[in-house]
């Protein structure tokens, strides 16, 4: 999730500079229960296109779903607290996302639908609270919104494989760590 972060940071980077916003327009959802974990077994899904996840309800790729429908809002309603309360504390790639965040407040964007496209989640392990996923993944069509309600894409990512480490505390699962994943074979 690291690289992912540094590429968001990158990809909204690029067109922060450009634009500016109005204010954030909705309160994000409460977090949702744990889900139960089970090893997920389905195919790998090709990774040349969006929507090529084999099993989108196993509960690896639903926590991770869940997760980032709450960092899209977060970045949405330009709120650093919320965007902070998706990662365990102290976490490198948590200080980079929110940075990223104030970077684009700073200059008066509002960034929306900055959520991931995923084409595979596979159960990596779990081990207690902690569950490590392996995922290829880009971000999707987000755009930024300038305070004249202007939209700017956000330019397109590659897909990327990482690994990621979610752990569970204090009723949400949160993002402890992101690497890029090694190659296969």
């Amino acid at each position: 999730m690291v690289g992912a972060v540094v590429l968001v940071v990158i990809l909204l980077g690029a067109c922060a500079w450009a634009i500016s916003s109005g204010p954030p327009t909705h309160t994000p959802a409460p977090p949702a229960p744990p889900t139960p974990i089970t090893p997920s077994t389905a195919p790998a899904a090709d990774p040349a296109g969006p929507g090529a996840l084999a099993d989108p309800d196993a509960p690896a790729a639903r926590i991770l779903r869940d997760w980032d429908a709450a960092r899209a809002r977060a970045y949405a309603e330009a709120s650093p607290s919320d965007l902070r309360a998706l990662y365990v504390p102290r976490s490198a790639v948590g200080r980079a996302d929110r940075r990223v965040l104030r970077a684009y407040a700073g200059r008066g964007l509002t960034v929306r639908d900055a959520r991931m496209e995923v084409a595979e989640v596979v159960e990596v392990g779990r081990t207690g609270m902690r569950l490590r996923v392996a995922v290829v993944e880009r971000l999707g069509p987000a755009y930024a919104v300038a305070g004249d309600g202007r939209r700017l894409p956000l330019p397109r990512d590659n897909w990327r494989e990482r690994r990621l480490v979610l752990a569970y505390a204090d009723g949400r699962w949160r993002m402890a760590a992101a690497t890029p994943r090694a190659p296969r074979g």
